[in-house]
Protein backbone atom coordinates (compact mmCIF):
# COMPACT_ATOMS: atom_id res chain seq x y z
CA UNK A 1 0.00 0.00 0.00
CA UNK A 2 1.18 3.46 -0.85
CA UNK A 3 1.44 6.29 1.92
CA UNK A 4 2.07 9.34 1.84
CA UNK A 5 4.82 10.57 4.15
CA UNK A 6 4.82 14.03 5.15
CA UNK A 7 5.83 15.33 8.44
CA UNK A 8 4.66 18.85 8.63
CA UNK A 9 0.90 17.48 7.58
CA UNK A 10 1.60 14.82 10.64
CA UNK A 11 3.00 17.19 12.76
CA UNK A 12 0.29 19.63 11.82
CA UNK A 13 -2.50 17.60 12.14
CA UNK A 14 -1.70 15.89 15.43
CA UNK A 15 -2.76 19.25 17.05
CA UNK A 16 -6.04 18.72 16.33
CA UNK A 17 -8.64 19.50 18.81
CA UNK A 18 -12.03 18.37 19.17
CA UNK A 19 -12.81 22.22 18.75
CA UNK A 20 -11.56 22.38 16.13
CA UNK A 21 -13.79 24.35 13.19
CA UNK A 22 -14.51 21.98 10.29
CA UNK A 23 -12.41 18.90 12.08
CA UNK A 24 -13.75 15.79 12.66
CA UNK A 25 -12.42 12.34 13.57
CA UNK A 26 -14.38 8.99 12.19
CA UNK A 27 -13.58 5.68 12.11
CA UNK A 28 -13.65 4.62 8.55
CA UNK A 29 -13.66 1.92 6.31
CA UNK A 30 -10.91 3.00 3.41
CA UNK A 31 -9.95 0.68 0.51
CA UNK A 32 -7.97 1.64 -2.63
CA UNK A 33 -7.65 0.88 -6.20
CA UNK A 34 -5.18 -1.31 -7.20
CA UNK A 35 -2.87 -1.27 -10.63
CA UNK A 36 -4.51 -3.28 -11.70
CA UNK A 37 -8.02 -2.12 -11.32
CA UNK A 38 -9.29 -4.37 -8.70
CA UNK A 39 -10.28 -2.67 -5.10
CA UNK A 40 -7.55 -3.92 -1.95
CA UNK A 41 -8.95 -5.66 1.16
CA UNK A 42 -10.60 -2.90 3.62
CA UNK A 43 -9.10 -1.19 6.39
CA UNK A 44 -10.87 0.26 9.31
CA UNK A 45 -8.94 3.73 9.80
CA UNK A 46 -9.41 6.52 12.20
CA UNK A 47 -9.48 9.15 10.14
CA UNK A 48 -9.64 13.11 10.37
CA UNK A 49 -12.32 14.54 7.92
CA UNK A 50 -11.39 18.77 7.37
CA UNK A 51 -12.25 21.20 4.94
CA UNK A 52 -9.53 22.33 2.42
CA UNK A 53 -9.42 25.93 4.33
CA UNK A 54 -8.93 24.42 7.46
CA UNK A 55 -6.33 22.09 6.34
CA UNK A 56 -4.10 24.36 4.11
CA UNK A 57 -4.22 26.27 7.50
CA UNK A 58 -2.53 24.17 9.47
CA UNK A 59 0.13 23.53 7.24
CA UNK A 60 0.51 26.65 5.91
CA UNK A 61 0.61 25.31 2.21
CA UNK A 62 -2.40 27.42 0.88
CA UNK A 63 -1.91 25.98 -2.62
CA UNK A 64 -1.52 22.31 -1.80
CA UNK A 65 -5.76 22.00 -1.06
CA UNK A 66 -8.89 23.34 -2.80
CA UNK A 67 -10.44 25.56 0.26
CA UNK A 68 -13.94 24.12 -1.00
CA UNK A 69 -13.60 20.38 -0.91
CA UNK A 70 -13.24 18.60 2.18
CA UNK A 71 -10.02 15.79 2.77
CA UNK A 72 -9.96 12.70 5.03
CA UNK A 73 -6.39 12.31 6.34
CA UNK A 74 -5.92 8.94 7.96
CA UNK A 75 -2.86 8.30 10.08
CA UNK A 76 -1.10 4.51 9.51
CA UNK A 77 0.76 2.37 12.56
CA UNK A 78 3.88 2.74 10.65
CA UNK A 79 3.96 6.45 10.56
CA UNK A 80 2.51 7.37 7.50
CA UNK A 81 -0.30 9.76 6.72
CA UNK A 82 -2.60 9.79 3.37
CA UNK A 83 -4.61 12.69 2.50
CA UNK A 84 -7.32 12.10 0.13
CA UNK A 85 -9.58 15.01 -1.24
CA UNK A 86 -13.28 13.36 -1.27
CA UNK A 87 -15.33 13.77 -4.42
CA UNK A 88 -18.70 14.67 -2.09
CA UNK A 89 -18.22 16.38 0.96
CA UNK A 90 -20.24 14.26 3.01
CA UNK A 91 -19.46 10.69 3.94
CA UNK A 92 -22.19 7.80 4.59
CA UNK A 93 -22.28 4.08 4.22
CA UNK A 94 -22.41 3.33 0.59
CA UNK A 95 -19.14 5.17 0.80
CA UNK A 96 -17.26 8.17 -1.01
CA UNK A 97 -14.15 8.52 -3.73
CA UNK A 98 -11.76 10.29 -3.66
CA UNK A 99 -8.20 10.41 -4.68
CA UNK A 100 -5.17 10.95 -2.52
CA UNK A 101 -2.46 12.98 -3.67
CA UNK A 102 -0.38 10.16 -5.54
CA UNK A 103 -3.74 10.20 -7.87
CA UNK A 104 -4.52 6.64 -6.60
CA UNK A 105 -8.47 6.65 -6.20
CA UNK A 106 -9.46 5.34 -2.79
CA UNK A 107 -13.42 4.64 -1.59
CA UNK A 108 -14.16 5.40 2.06
CA UNK A 109 -17.24 5.07 4.04
CA UNK A 110 -19.14 4.44 7.52
CA UNK A 111 -19.83 0.92 9.16
CA UNK A 112 -18.54 -2.72 8.67
CA UNK A 113 -15.72 -3.16 6.82
CA UNK A 114 -15.92 -6.03 3.96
Amino acid sequence: MKYLITPLITLSIIGFTPLANAAEVEELCAKYRQAFGKWSKSYKVSTTLIDGSELSSKTSCYSCYDSFSKYAVMFWSNDGTTVIKLDNRYLGYSGNEGYDQDGTQWELSKGYCY
